[in-house]
């Protein structure tokens, strides 16, 4: 199953890749296209 987040826009960033997930959260690879610079960005699941 795809992540849905995948290529999407969330705030600043531009969602890359899934790097990990947890009980919680999931953090994803971002790019910030003002900045031109890579970030974790963390997810906080809503379950």
């Amino acid at each position: 199953m795809a992540d849905p987040l995948i290529g999407k826009k969330l705030g600043d960033y531009v969602i890359q890749e899934l790097l990990g997930k947890g009980g919680m959260a999931r953090v994803y690879k971002g790019y910030d296209e003002r900045l031109q610079r890579y970030a974790a960005v963390k997810v906080i699941d809503s379950e």
